[in-house]
């Protein structure tokens, strides 16, 4: 998947090239909800799966008068779709595991203080940028920074270092 900043429509993208990572799926489920006189919205956070998953993960809410706000987790529910497991696609309709932790629910907020340049996600911000003495740093997949214009160093966010010293804790636990 692209990174976000380079498609100019996200839910465009979905729809026309029929793919996309978790954001793009929800930001398409949105898009029709919306055009369907549904109300949609967005939120994002981090997914576990003990013992050794942790990342960063987006899905929709839709607003149904009787049960008011639901998740739908598109990427998930299409998955096991995708592996002909129908009550697992239907149990992210409506749905979300026990291993969610939200951190966003709304889209394209502004930094205080304001970035100088461009963001690398401008939506959701949810895998974090840094900014060093006026140079952009963008969080990569794999646990990279990447200075833009500069050499990539390897790290992990803190965030990233107690979630897995814990999920190790808890595998070794399990054993």
């Amino acid at each position: 998947m692209r990174t976000y900043f380079t498609i100019e429509n996200l839910s465009e993208y979905a729809a026309v090239n029929r793919r996309g990572d978790c954001g793009v799926q929800s930001l398409l489920f949105i898009t029709l909800c919306r055009i369907a006189g549904i109300p949609a919205k967005w939120q994002s956070g981090n997914a576990m799966k003990p013992p050794s998953h942790f990342g960063s993960h987006d899905w929709a809410l839709v607003f149904l008068p009787v049960c008011g706000w639901v998740p739908v987790d598109c990427s998930f529910g299409g998955g096991a779709f995708a592996h002909g497991d129908e009550e697992r696609r239907r149990f992210y309709f409506g749905n979300l595991d026990p291993w969610r932790m939200v951190a966003n629910a709304s889209l394209e907020g502004a930094f205080v203080p304001p970035v100088c340049g461009l963001r690398r996600d401008p939506y959701d911000n949810q895998s974090g940028e840094i900014q060093i003495e006026g140079e952009e740093v963008a969080h990569q997949n794999l646990q990279s920074v990447q200075t833009l214009g500069s050499v990539t160093k390897r790290m992990r966010t803190d965030q990233e270092v107690a979630v897995n010293k814990y999920l190790m804790e808890y595998a070794e636990a399990e054993i």
